[in-house]
């Protein structure tokens, strides 16, 4: 049965983030009338959030998908105000963001039993949850620029097409941002581990629980590492880059969203 509250809120949060990217598309906007439809993009995405959040915080998977996405909008609002050459790139992420919204809009509409969070959600757990949605947002991010590039890379050869790809960055500058990105998320997810670690040892009175959440995240920092010395002592970039980049989203989506789609869908 379908809940009409959940149907009316998603569908308009879904709707608040058109504007965005059809003006975008079309027109050439300034910095300021793109924060402006992108904060209706965020006040969009509001209401439905205080609805499932109402009893507290649930850690189901429809609650976790809907976090991830406003999380990832809410930064690609902030990313826009950094420089011209990051603005140029947000139509693509925020683009990237619609299309993960119609994905997972039925399973926000058909919401499964919701699954509170059972512990105390103080400011330490708070933190860890933060910094893993901020981690996994900066590899979305640069997962998106690396195909943008690579598209861009592929017009270039070919000579034509690049209407739509004239106000990106230059290949060089653009996968600098990537490489940024990268560096970003590797301090950022080894501070959430290192959190991890600490709440583990006062919780269970152990550093590591290894589960399948831990294991994906000691890979995915451990991929990312690999990327970046590679990347600094053969200079690794282009096609081969992109091949990391995909492998350490796709590790780390298992890692966090995965495990909870396994978990509460499949099994």
């Amino acid at each position: 049965m379908i809940d009409t509250a959940s149907l009316f809120l998603t569908l308009t949060a879904f709707f608040a983030l058109l504007p965005s990217v059809i003006l975008q598309w079309r027109y050439q906007i300034s910095q300021w009338q793109l924060l402006l439809v992108s904060l209706v993009g965020v006040a969009g995405l509001f209401p439905y959030s205080l609805m499932i959040f109402q009893q507290g915080w649930r850690v189901d998977l429809a609650a976790t998908l809907y976090c991830i996405l406003i999380t990832g909008w809410v930064f690609t609002t902030l990313l826009a105000q950094l420089s011209h050459s990051l603005r140029s790139l947000v139509i693509y992420i925020q683009l990237y963001w619609v299309l993960y919204f119609a994905l997972i809009l039925p399973l926000l509409i058909y919401q499964g039993p919701a699954l509170p969070f059972l512990g105390q959600l103080d400011r330490g757990i708070f933190v860890h949850i933060l910094f893993a949605l901020i981690s996994y947002i900066l590899l979305t991010h640069s997962a998106v620029i690396g195909v943008v590039m690579l598209w861009k890379q592929y017009q270039l050869k070919r000579g034509k097409g690049l209407m739509a790809l004239e106000k990106t960055p230059a290949l060089v500058e653009g996968e600098h941002i990537m490489q940024r990105f990268m560096l970003a998320a590797f301090l950022i997810l080894s501070i959430d581990i290192l959190l991890g670690v600490t709440l583990n040892f006062q919780d269970h009175g152990r550093l590591f629980v290894f589960n399948h959440k831990e294991v994906f995240a000691l890979c995915t920092l451990l991929a990312i590492a690999l990327l970046l010395i590679l990347h600094k002592k053969i200079g690794l970039r282009g096609r081969h880059a992109m091949g990391w980049i995909a492998g350490i989203f796709l590790m780390a989506t298992l890692g966090f969203p995965g495990v909870k789609f396994v978990q509460q869908i499949i099994l």
